[in-house]
């Protein structure tokens, strides 16, 4: 498993990370999504932190999740 930075769309990380709950719950993808994190800095105020078994096989998943934007570099 991997550690993955994902950004949001600003201000909105507070409401992404509800939708990606309640998608995790929906679609039981919690082996794939084990872990989400809202790191405390403001820096990352846009971000979170998710741990993913294989992010080619979660990425469609994260991309209809409302106010997704990007995985970082």
């Amino acid at each position: 498993m991997n550690w993955y930075l994902l950004s949001t769309q600003p201000y909105k990380r507070d409401l992404f990370l509800k939708y990606l709950e309640q998608s995790i719950s929906e679609k039981q993808l919690q082996k794939l999504i084990p872990t989400t994190i809202a790191p405390v800095d403001a820096v990352y105020q846009d971000m979170i932190l998710v741990q993913l078994k294989d992010f080619k096989e979660v990425r469609s998943y994260l991309q209809q999740v409302e106010y997704f934007q990007r995985k970082q570099a």
